[in-house]
C-alpha cells in the first residue's frame, strides 16, 4: 500500500514551522510515521553533517560485502533511470545498504549525494529512504515532510529489500529534486519486487549451504566449478586463519598446496573422487607452506534450479585420525575451547546470573527457553550449553521466522520421495533427524505458526517424528533449546502461542540481559571484540580512548552486542592510529549528550530508581512514552515500578 494521501504543502509548511520553533506535533496534518521520525531526529541534539562521505576504503568494503545484492539491483536501477529521465530532469536513483549508506546510484543533478553518502535518519533527517530502513515498506516523503530545509523541494520514494531472515538488506530509493513525482511510486515498488525476486534465491542458496555444511561438519569447503569458494566450515577457516567474509569469493587455489592437479579436482563430471597429500595453506603470506597433509574427498552436488553444480571438498587427516579425536594441541592453527562459555564475556550481576543458569541447564537434558532482545547473544548461549552438555553431537540451528510457513514442516520433519512436486529422489531428512544425539536450537520460536506448534508439542510428548508424505515413526534423541526476542508469556495471553507448548519449552528459563542493563560490561566486551578484529587484520595494541569508551557507556545500545560489534569494527577501520578516538564513532553515538543524575551518590539501583521515577513523572504516568524514552518494554517498566515502589501520578 503506497498511496499515502499527503496533505498539501501549505499545511505541511505550517506544521513544520510549529515543530521547529515550538516542538508541537500537528497530528491532524502529519502522518504518524512522519511525526515519529521528526521526534526521533529532534532527540539527536547535533545531527551529523548530511554531506559527510564515507572514506573510499569503507565504501569499497561495503560494496564487496554487498556484491551479490548490487549485482541483482543495478539492472533495476538502470531501468528506473531510463524511465524517470523522460519525466524529470533532476533526480537520483540509489541503493543503500542496511546501515543507510549509498553503495550504488545514478545521479542526475545533485552532486552532494555520492557513493558513501548516508541516508540514515541520523544524518539526513526524515526521508523515505530512512523510513524504509526502519519499516521495510514502500513509502514516500514529500516537501515539508522532510525535516531538513534543504530537502523541502524533494519527493523521496523508497522500498526495502529483505534478507531471508526478514531483516532489511537494503533500500531502493528515488530522490526527485524538483517537486512531487507520484508516477515514480509504483515504479519503485515494482523495482523492489524485482530485486527481491532475484535476491531471495541467492539468499536461500547461501542459507542452505550454511545448513548443509553444519551437517557435514569436519574440515570442508564448498566451491563452484571455477574453484571459487562459496562457503566453508569453521574447521576449514581455522586452518586457513582467514575470516569467512574474506575467504568467500576467493579461489580455492590460494589455499591448497602439495600434490594438486587443479584440472582434475575441478573436473565435472569427476574423473577422480579422492586425492592424497593435499595441504591446506594458511592465508597469511608469511606462512606459505602447508601446515598438515590430508586426503581430499571430492563430491559433486547438484545446486538449486538455475544454479550451476557445486563441488564439496572434505579433508581427512592422512594418519586416519578421526577429526573428533585429533590432537588439536599439536596444531598451532586450531584449538578446541576448553571452556564452552569463553565467548560469553561480562561481569554484571544480570549476566552472571544468566551464565549460572546456563551452566546448571547443561547438567540436565531438559528443554531450555532463552529470552532476550535481538543481538543479546541467545545463539551463543545456546551453543555454549550444547557444547557443555552434548559436545559429541550435532548442533542444528533453525530460525523459525526465516523459513516460509509452507516449507517449515518439511524443513523440520523432512519428507519422503514424491511427497510433493520438486521433492528430491529418496526424500530428505529434516532438522530433527539431523540433530539426533545432539541439540536442536529453535531460534525465534515466537514466530512459529500455530499449526507447527501443534506438531512440535506432539514431538515433545513422544519424541518421534514422521516425515511429510511418510507413515513411519522415527525415534530421535535430541535436546531442544528455544529462543525468542518476544515476551512469550504475553504471546500466550494474546493467543499467538500455545500455553501447553510454552510450559513444555519453559522447563529451564534463561533471561539474556540487554546491553543497556549491563553498561559496566562494555569495556570488557570492547576489549574482547576488538582483539578478535585486530587478530583478523594481523594487528595488535589497538584500544579506545577514554572519551570514546565513556561515550559508548552512555549509549543505550538498542541493537545490543550485535550493534556494539558493528560499531567497534567501523571505528577500527576509521581509526588512523592505535588509539580509536571519539571522532571514529558513528554520529548518533558521538553526539549523544551524557545523562546526569541529580543524585550521583548511592548504589546503581538508587540511580536507576531516580531515572525511572523522573521519566515516569515527566510523562505524567504514561507508561508507553516512559518505556520508549527509557528504551525498555512496557512489561519491564511495570516490573521496575513495582520493584522500586514508584507511585504513578493520578
Amino acid at each position: 500500500m503506497y498511496s499515502t494521501g499527503i496533505i498539501n504543502n501549505d499545511k505541511l509548511e505550517h506544521a513544520w514551522k510549529s515543530f521547529i520553533h515550538k516542538g508541537i506535533i500537528s497530528k491532524d496534518v502529519l502522518r504518524p510515521e512522519i511525526a515519529d521520525s521528526w521526534v526521533r531526529c529532534r532527540k539527536i541534539n547535533d545531527p551529523a553533517n548530511p554531506n559527510e562521505i564515507l572514506p573510499e576504503k569503507i565504501v569499497q568494503l561495503k560494496r564487496k560485502k554487498n556484491r551479490k545484492l548490487i549485482e541483482v539491483s543495478h539492472p533495476v536501477i538502470e531501468d528506473l533511470d531510463e524511465i524517470i529521465k523522460n519525466i524529470s530532469n533532476r533526480y537520483i536513483v540509489l541503493f543503500v545498504d542496511s546501515e543507510g549508506d549509498v553503495i550504488d546510484f545514478i545521479n542526475r543533478g545533485h552532486d552532494s549525494i555520492q557513493l558513501g553518502s548516508s541516508c540514515h535518519e541520523t544524518c539526513t533527517g526524515t526521508t523515505a529512504i530512512g523510513l524504509a530502513l526502519r519499516q521495510g515498506l514502500v513509502t514516500e516523503v514529500n516537501g515539508y515532510e522532510h525535516l531538513y530545509p534543504s530537502a523541502h523541494d524533494w519527493h523521496t520514494i523508497a522500498a526495502g529489500i529483505f534478507n531471508v531472515d526478514n531483516s532489511v538488506a537494503g533500500v531502493l530509493g528515488v530522490v526527485n529534486l524538483t517537486g512531487r513525482l507520484p508516477s515514480a511510486i509504483p515504479m519503485v515498488n515494482l523495482g523492489a519486487r524485482l530485486i527481491q525476486s532475484r535476491y531471495l534465491p541467492v539468499q536461500i542458496m547461501e542459507y542452505n549451504t550454511d545448513i548443509f555444511l553444519s551437517t557435514v561438519g569436519d574440515i570442508s569447503v564448498l566451491i563452484n566449478k571455477d574453484g571459487i569458494i562459496i562457503n566453508a566450515t569453521q574447521e576449514f577457516l581455522n586452518y586457513t586463519e582467514v575470516p569467512r567474509d574474506e575467504l568467500i569469493g576467493k579461489s580455492i587455489r590460494h589455499y591448497l598446496s602439495g600434490n594438486v592437479d587443479f584440472e582434475d579436482i575441478f573436473s565435472i563430471p569427476p574423473r577422480s573422487s579422492t586425492f592424497s597429500n593435499i595441504g591446506i595453506t594458511k592465508g597469511k603470506p608469511k606462512h606459505d607452506k602447508p601446515i598438515h597433509s590430508f586426503y581430499l574427498n571430492k563430491k559433486l552436488l547438484i545446486g538449486p534450479q538455475n544454479y550451476q553444480p557445486l563441488i564439496l571438498f572434505t579433508f581427512e587427516n592422512i594418519n586416519k585420525l578421526s577429526i573428533n579425536t585429533m590432537c588439536w594441541k599439536d596444531l598451532s592453527c586450531c584449538s578446541v575451547p576448553s571452556n564452552p562459555y569463553e565467548k560469553m564475556v561480562g561481569e554484571s550481576k544480570a549476566f552472571i546470573m544468566a551464565m549460572k543458569l546456563a551452566q546448571k541447564s547443561a547438567k540436565s537434558l531438559s528443554n531450555v527457553l532463552i529470552e532476550g532482545e535481538s543481538g543479546t547473544g541467545k545463539d551463543l548461549m545456546a551453543n555454549a550449553i550444547h557444547i557443555d552438555s552434548r559436545p559429541d553431537g550435532p548442533f542444528i540451528a533453525v530460525n523459525c521466522g526465516a523459513i516460509p510457513k509452507d516449507l517449515l514442516q518439511s524443513e523440520l520433519f523432512g519428507y519422503e520421495e514424491g511427497s510433493f512436486t520438486g521433492a528430491k529422489r529418496g526424500g530428505q531428512p529434516g532438522k530433527f533427524e539431523l540433530a539426533d544425539k545432539g541439540t536442536l536450537f529453535l531460534d525465534e520460536i515466537g514466530e512459529m505458526p500455530l499449526s507447527m506448534q501443534v506438531a512440535l508439542l506432539r514431538f515433545l510428548e513422544d519424541r518421534t517424528i514422521t516425515r511429510v508424505g511418510g507413515n513411519r515413526s522415527i525415534k530421535v534423541d535430541i535436546r531442544i533449546i528455544a529462543a525468542t526476542n518476544r515476551d512469550l508469556y504475553q504471546e500466550v495471553i494474546r493467543g499467538n502461542f500455545r500455553e501447553d507448548l510454552y510450559y513444555r519449552l519453559n522447563v529451564l528459563q534463561i533471561q539474556m540481559p540487554p546491553l543497556r542493563e549491563r553498561l559496566d560490561d562494555i569495556p570488557l566486551l570492547v576489549s574482547y571484540i576488538l582483539n578478535q578484529i585486530c587478530s583478523s587484520y594481523g594487528q595488535t595494541d589497538v584500544k579506545f580512548s577514554k572519551e570514546a569508551m565513556r561515550q559508548m557507556q552512555n549509549y543505550p545500545w538498542p541493537g545490543n552486542i550485535r550493534e556494539l560489534k558493528n560499531v567497534i569494527e567501523r571505528a577500527y577501520v576509521y581509526s588512523d592510529s592505535n588509539i580509536i578516538t571519539l571522532e571514529c564513532l558513528p554520529p548518533h553515538i558521538m553526539n549523544r549528550k551524557h545523562t546526569i543524575f541529580k543524585n550521583p551518590e548511592g548504589t546503581l539501583t538508587d540511580s536507576e530508581k531516580i531515572v525511572v521515577e523522573e521519566v515516569v513523572k515527566k510523562h505524567q504516568g504514561n507508561i508507553s512514552k516512559s518505556a520508549k524514552e527509557l528504551g525498555i518494554t512496557r512489561t519491564t517498566l511495570y516490573k521496575k515500578i513495582k520493584k522500586f515502589g514508584i507511585i504513578l501520578p493520578e
